[in-house]
């Protein structure tokens, strides 16, 4: 019999590893001499970010990267400045819970916002994301 460990445990150990990837983040981007840290103003610079990193061309292997580190990095901002913690979805999708006072609650998936944004889709607004995320109330559906 294979042991599991308590869901608890588990979000800890996710929220560990986004924590891991959001620093690389960090580091990454300072070489290429953009400036983040886990203030809401770094939220601000994700758009320009991701619209300088597609127009240098890179390839698919790199954006994927990109998208996982940077997209943890928003998570993180979400989870620090916001009222959310990490977890995985049944389908193994990393994500944060947004926790609402007299609220279910709601599931964000930054990761997802990036990928849109990397993609290509100028209309998903990384900074709007995460303002909506941190600042409590309902998702609109336009999210």
């Amino acid at each position: 019999m294979a042991f599991r460990k308590k869901k608890s445990q588990q979000n800890d150990d996710v929220a560990v590893k986004a924590r891991e990837l959001a620093d690389g983040f960090v580091i990454g981007a300072a070489r290429d001499g953009y400036q983040f840290d886990y203030t809401p103003a770094s939220a601000g610079r994700l758009n320009t970010y991701a619209d300088d990193f597609v127009a240098s061309g890179p390839p698919d292997e790199v954006k994927h990267s990109v998208i996982i580190a940077m997209g943890t990095f928003l998570g993180e901002l979400i989870v620090r400045n916001g009222v959310g913690r990490w977890q995985r979805t049944e389908s193994n999708e990393l994500t944060v819970f947004l926790e609402r006072t007299g609220q279910d609650g709601y599931t964000a998936y930054p990761l997802n916002k990036v990928a849109k944004r990397i993609g290509g889709d100028k209309q998903q607004d990384i900074k709007y994301f995460y303002d909506v995320c941190v600042r409590g109330g309902p998702i609109p559906d336009n999210l």
